[in-house]
C-alpha cells in the first residue's frame, strides 16, 4: 500500500482451436492500507531490549532510565503501558513512556527484573522488553 494504492493487470487468454480465439480483460486490484502497530526505538539487536536502566539508587515515585520512545508508522500518538509487572509491583510506565518506581528497589547483586511494556496507537499495539539491574 505504501508504495502504491491501486494496481491494473491486463489478462489475456487464448484457446486451442483452429483458429485460435482470444480474449483481453484489464483488472483493478485496490490495495486497503492496515493499521501497522508502533514500532519501538532503540531496541538493542544484541539483547532485544528496548532500555536497560539500572535500579542503584532509586527511590519510590522515581523515573527510571529516560522514557521510552515508539513511532505509529501512520503518524498517530503512542501510549505506553506495563503489560507484564514485576513480581513486586514496583515498577510503573505512565503513558508518556515515562518508568518510574512505586517504592525502593533493592535487587542482590546479580539480580535482574524484566518488564514488558505495550505500545498502542488505540487500535494496534507492540511489545518489548526493559531490563532493570
Amino acid at each position: 500500500y505504501e508504495t502504491l494504492a491501486k494496481y491494473v493487470l491486463k489478462v489475456s487468454i487464448v484457446d486451442d482451436g483452429v483458429p485460435p480465439q482470444r480474449s483481453t480483460t484489464t483488472i483493478g486490484v485496490t490495495v486497503t492500507d492496515v493499521n501497522e502497530p508502533p514500532v519501538f526505538e532503540a531496541v538493542d539487536p544484541a539483547s532485544g531490549y528496548i532500555s536497560r536502566v539500572t535500579q542503584e539508587g532509586e527511590s519510590g515515585n522515581q523515573p527510571i532510565g529516560p522514557p521510552l520512545e515508539a513511532d505509529d508508522p501512520e503518524g498517530g500518538s503512542v501510549t505506553f503501558s506495563v503489560k507484564t509487572p514485576d513480581s513486586g509491583g514496583f515498577v510503573t510506565c505512565d503513558s508518556g513512556g515515562q518508568l518510574k518506581t512505586t517504592k525502593p528497589i533493592t535487587l542482590a547483586q546479580g539480580s535482574l527484573i524484566h518488564i514488558t511494556i505495550t505500545a498502542t496507537d488505540g487500535e494496534a499495539s507492540a511489545d518489548a522488553t526493559v531490563e532493570i539491574y
